[in-house]
């Protein structure tokens, strides 16, 4: 990367960009419609009313954070740390597992459990940046203009978007189900659709790391 800091800048904007862009409109969006989604989608009852009101705008704040952590794991991978990325993936899924059966073996109900999730995204973004951008060849002067006009600015928003979908369609597969059935059902019904589908979706690992290894 050296002598090249403005192709450099123009990267990790596109990145950042295409990281945390979407997801905070769509956080902004869950956080604007969250009286709507409480009681006209999931129809939560009134006594739950207010703890999900506060779930799904912690989950809208986690959401943000956690894009800015796969933007510096991105920097990461780039720099071939994958030692370093593959460490914050473990990181996240540990913390977040074990905090939550501290919490839940302390007492404590979702609301901490919630607000603990949104602590552990900040933290673990602030860490990823922090270490991805000292880990960096040259220091990065982010000039708006030099970013517009690179000519690579549109091969990687043409490659970013591409692969976005992709991730999109990946989670929709895997999330829409829960949602509607949400939506028709109460939540304590859930947990009898989501305990086996979580257990069917385990058998999607092999053929997925098979599949990312034939076409990275």
């Amino acid at each position: 990367a050296s002598g090249k800091k403005s192709q450099l800048s123009a990267v990790l904007g596109t990145s950042l960009w295409m990281h945390v862009g979407a997801v905070s409109f769509g956080a902004l969006l869950v956080i604007g419609f969250r009286e709507i989604l409480t009681t006209g989608f999931f129809k939560i009852q009134p006594g739950l009313h207010e703890q999900t009101l506060w779930l799904l705008t912690c989950a809208a704040v986690g959401a943000i954070f956690l894009s800015l952590t796969q933007f510096g794991i991105a920097i990461l991978q780039g720099l071939q740390r994958y030692d370093l990325a593959n460490k914050f993936l473990l990181l996240q899924s540990s913390l977040l597992l074990g905090g939550t059966a501290l919490l839940l073996l302390a007492g404590k109900d979702i609301r901490s459990i919630a607000t603990f999730y949104v602590f552990v995204q900040a933290a673990l973004s602030g860490l990823c940046l922090i270490c991805a951008f000292k880990l960096m060849p040259v220091s990065t002067a982010w000039n708006v203009q030099e970013i517009i006009a690179s000519g690579q600015t549109k091969k990687i928003f043409t490659y970013g978007w591409a692969a976005c979908i992709a991730q999109l369609t990946w989670s929709v597969a895997f999330q829409f189900d829960r949602l509607f059935i949400g939506h028709m059902l109460p939540f304590s019904d859930l947990t009898y659709y989501q305990i086996p589908a979580a257990i069917m979706q385990k058998f999607w690992v092999l053929p997925a790391s098979l599949a990312s290894i034939a076409f990275p």
